[in-house]
């Protein structure tokens, strides 16, 4: 578990005043009402509807900027409306939300991106130029603890080289700190990458967590038994992509 596991249950909030304390849902409400109330407010004189006229009687005219940025506001709500409607048809209304409440999170309320911001609060261990560490409050063992990249990278396949060496040397010397400090010697040093590997939050991070014997923790891995000439093609292949 990250810092805040979304709940699996993908409902669409009607009202915006209503405070709800899953995350996931707060922010499939966030996106809701912008597709819902923001296309109306940005073109008056469309709908008719007189709270809307209210609203938009209450916004100050400025100069022709204001109007365009009003009409590419409303052309990427209509953009993203349409993705909803076509992968509704094809997969669903629940992935058809969920897919865009992914980018909204990515680019707009990515919570790793908030706590290096300083718009969220963290138990900070470790913190440089390029990346900071601190507890994850899930605590899958005392001395759970998450390094993440200050810029957002999705997953280590976007992450740039040089910075992911930084990162795991962050990660060795905080390792040592941990294991001083709590006088433990086993760890399990784990990324996830990509929701089917239970990547929860989309902003790269490595935990790094503390083993005690019989602490509940299971990390079970499956064989495959391959052939001699599997293996040798299945590093060949590898082995081309290296540079």
């Amino acid at each position: 578990n990250d810092v805040i596991e979304p709940n699996n249950k993908h409902t669409i909030i009607i009202f915006s005043n209503i405070i709800i304390n899953e995350y996931l849902k707060l922010k499939l409400s966030i996106l809701y009402n912008i597709i819902t109330f923001a296309s109306p407010i940005f073109t008056p004189g469309r709908y008719g509807i007189k709270d809307e006229e209210i609203i938009l009687s209450t916004i100050p005219r400025t100069d022709a900027r204001l109007e365009s940025i009003a009409s590419l506001v409303t052309i990427l709500i209509f953009i993203f409306s349409f993705i909803i409607v076509v992968k509704s048809f094809v997969f669903g209304l629940d992935f058809a939300f969920k897919s865009i409440y992914n980018i909204i999170e990515v680019k707009f309320m990515c919570i790793f991106c908030m706590i290096a911001e300083g718009k969220i609060p963290a138990y900070k261990i470790y913190e440089d130029d390029l990346c900071l560490a601190f507890l994850d409050l899930s605590q899958a063992n005392v001395g759970h603890t998450l390094v993440v990249p200050k810029q957002h990278y999705d997953n280590i396949i976007s992450l740039d080289n040089s910075l992911a060496a930084h990162l795991f040397e962050v990660t060795s010397k905080l390792t040592k700190c941990i294991s001083k400090a709590l006088g433990v010697n086993d760890f399990n040093i784990l990324n996830n990458c990509g929701e089917v590997a239970g990547q929860s939050v989309h902003h790269f991070h490595i935990h790094i967590i503390p083993r005690k014997v019989e602490d509940n923790i299971k990390i079970e891995l499956s064989s495959n038994k391959l052939t001699e000439q599997e293996f040798i093609k299945l590093a060949n292949s590898i082995k081309e992509n290296v540079n």
